[in-house]
């Protein structure tokens, strides 16, 4: 409740007039790839191909660890198979932020953040016994950012990575084949000096092997919350790593929540459905990816993003769920033609600079976007005004005491003979759709009675397919509203 409190009361000196009164429109990418990871370019030919596209923000979000492990019970540390690609983790992690620095100060006319993708976690089903072993949830995928120290990255509490494992009471039971190891000297020690039969010998000895195996299976005896062999752990190993992003003061997006991913890897199946509906069961995220991957389930009317903000303003959750839009690019061409400046995330910025751009990312002052080589839509102006008052993307108006107005401007990039439809929602609820062809601007008021409380709205914008455009929520409180 403290944490939501605070961020209406500084947002509230913001209401009267735009955040940015010159604010730009600056064209960025989130979720790249370099050779760091799954990429096929370096990073300063990932910057020189983004420089030459237009582009001036690069998020570029290497895979932080990709390794899988799957052991034999009851000795699964002992006789395991581990596969480990190349990952940040894989080929250093200072290296890894060492090199976007210097590719900073080679490109000051140009923003490039490091942060990385992570896989919280997985599961196995099946057997490999069996020969039906299935990995499951590998490609429940969130991007971190503003976590620039490697010492903040050692620690994410994912599963197969440091920070999933920690000493605790739990030490004491994983030491219990010391226990064993004793019994077994003590057999040992009796058969000797009774001068026993050899079948004691080998009860000792074997009591004395199996607890060394144990051991060395237990070490280094810490506990870990979360393993691949016990199946779905539901939200909680996502929840623990967007509690941890959190109080580091990092940003934690959801990626791609309905991609679905089914295949093989070599003999094993592969199977992630999509994950929509983890942006319900968790919270304290800073949002997720609409474009491309995440419009149809999460970002239409009444969708699971609807769902989240409405809890927001009823009180139920402590921070908005903003939206971004991700390329998830690896290289020139891939997955059908894929170009670098495809699916983008725009910033509505004053300033150039590290800062103000994780800043956007924190208060909603983006919208994500997608296009083709042949035109882009442009959002060149979403805000609300009531008694005087302003407020645009992230914002809040307050203390609304009539209809607020909602204006807002949409064009094409360069101008063409497209229809556009601009969806406007509030509340969850599609309320009025406007068309135009190239170029719409919109001053629409909306005289219903809401009554009393907070309440949001947002936008929507198409063209033909795959031509889209998703603005973050402005929020309205209405007279008597707030928390």
């Amino acid at each position: 409740m403290r944490g939501r409190v605070l961020y209406i009361l500084i947002t509230l000196l913001m209401c009267s007039t735009p955040l940015f009164p010159k604010e730009e429109r600056v064209a960025g990418v989130i979720h790249l790839h370099t050779i760091h990871s799954s990429g096929s370019y370096t990073m300063e030919e990932l910057v020189n191909l983004a420089e030459e596209r237009g582009l001036r923000v690069l998020i570029i979000t290497d895979h932080y660890l990709v390794r899988l492990e799957y052991g034999l019970f009851p000795f699964r540390n002992l006789f395991k198979v581990v596969r480990q690609r190349d990952s940040i983790v894989k080929r250093g992690i200072s290296q890894y932020l060492q090199e976007i620095n210097r590719i900073n100060r080679l490109y000051p006319e140009m923003v490039i953040i490091a942060a990385i993708e992570v896989v919280p976690f997985y599961y196995w089903s099946g057997s490999w016994l069996q020969g039906d072993l299935q990995l499951n949830h590998w490609n429940r995928h969130m991007l971190v950012l503003g976590l620039d120290q490697p010492r903040q990255l050692l620690g994410l509490p994912l599963l197969g990575g440091k920070g999933n494992s920690r000493y605790s009471i739990a030490l004491l039971l994983k030491c219990y084949p010391l226990i064993l190891l004793y019994g077994g000297w003590r057999i040992m020690r009796y058969t000797r000096r009774k001068k026993r039969g050899k079948g004691y010998k080998f009860v000792g000895f074997g009591i004395l092997i199996l607890s060394s195996v144990l051991l060395v299976n237990n070490f280094p005896f810490k506990e870990t919350s979360f393993d691949p062999y016990h199946g779905d752990q539901g939200a909680g190993p996502y929840q623990r790593v967007i509690d941890y992003v959190s109080q580091q003061r990092g940003l934690i997006f959801w990626a791609h929540p309905e991609a679905r991913q089914v295949g093989e890897m070599e003999g094993v199946s592969i199977r992630t459905e999509p994950y929509a509906e983890l942006l319900l069961s968790t919270e304290g995220y800073d949002g997720f990816a609409s474009l491309y991957e995440g419009w149809r389930q999460c970002a239409s009317p009444g969708g699971y993003w609807d769902r989240c903000l409405v809890d927001y303003c009823s009180g139920k959750r402590e921070k908005p769920v903003w939206t971004i839009g991700e390329a998830d690019y690896g290289r020139e061409g891939e997955s059908g033609g894929k170009r670098i400046e495809d699916v983008q995330t725009v910033f509505l910025t004053e300033e150039l600079n590290r800062q103000a751009i994780l800043d956007c990312l924190r208060k909603g002052r983006v919208y994500s976007l997608r296009r083709t080589l042949q035109y882009e839509l442009r959002l060149e102006e979403f805000s609300i005004t009531s008694g005087g008052k302003r407020a645009t993307s992230g914002e809040f108006l307050f203390a609304v005491e009539e209809s607020p107005t909602i204006h807002f401007s949409v064009s094409t990039n360069p101008l063409v003979d497209k229809k556009i439809e601009a969806k406007l929602i509030r509340n969850g609820e599609l309320i009025k759709v406007f068309e135009a062809l190239a170029n719409m601007r919109v001053k629409y008021t909306d005289d219903v009675n809401h009554g009393k409380g907070i309440t949001y709205y947002r936008l929507d914008v198409s063209t033909e397919y795959p031509h889209r455009l998703f603005s973050n929520p402005i929020f309205v409180a209405l007279d008597g509203g707030g928390r």
